[in-house]
């Protein structure tokens, strides 16, 4: 079956497709409620593939089937709790922390400066130039999704260099002068 989606006049062309969120979520930090529609189309997700994060280290790629709205935390923390318990409490013993028995929305309540976090510290405060290099061809949407990310990165050191090869407009050289 082949269907067409419209919205903000975008399509999206279908093949019994359902499209999945991905997503970040650190749990040494409240644990958030999760949208199940897509920002700007008229998509809702029925799964999402979920980074789990604790002091900045990943610690696994879990995957939610969602109904609904919205995932509530509370229902995040468990499926969490069920899928990492195990690497969660490594990780706190790796870093001098007790081990916890649950999961709440809360996240994981630090007793002192985690060991990770103090080295990551350390790291950035002499860390070494990075050079982002991003090849396009007349993408100018994508290319503002990801300089806007880019944006966020908490990195002290870094340029990011654009490599535009064979543009027939002047899309991505705007998008580049818009954030320079």
């Amino acid at each position: 079956m082949l269907s067409m989606k419209k919205s903000h006049n975008i399509s999206i062309e279908t093949t019994g497709f359902q499209p999945i969120r991905m997503i970040e979520v650190e749990i040494s930090e409240p644990l958030p409620d999760i949208s199940t529609k897509h920002p700007v189309l008229a998509l809702t997700y029925t799964r999402i593939y979920v980074l789990v994060r604790l002091f900045t280290q990943p610690l696994g790629l879990i995957q939610i089937t969602v109904q609904g709205d919205c995932l509530k935390a509370e229902t995040l923390a468990t499926h969490i709790w069920q899928a990492l318990r195990s690497e969660i409490n490594i990780s706190l013993r790796q870093n001098g922390l007790s081990e916890i028995a649950s999961l709440d929305t809360d996240g994981i309540v630090k007793e002192v400066t985690p060991s990770q976090v103090e080295e990551r510290t350390l790291f950035l405060q002499d860390a070494p130039f990075v050079s982002i290099i991003i090849p396009t061809h007349e993408r100018a949407e994508s290319l503002v999704t990801t300089l806007e990310d880019l944006m966020v990165l908490d990195y002290p050191h870094y340029e990011v260099i654009i490599v535009d090869n064979a543009p027939k407009t002047q899309a991505t050289m705007e998008v580049v002068q818009r954030f320079a």
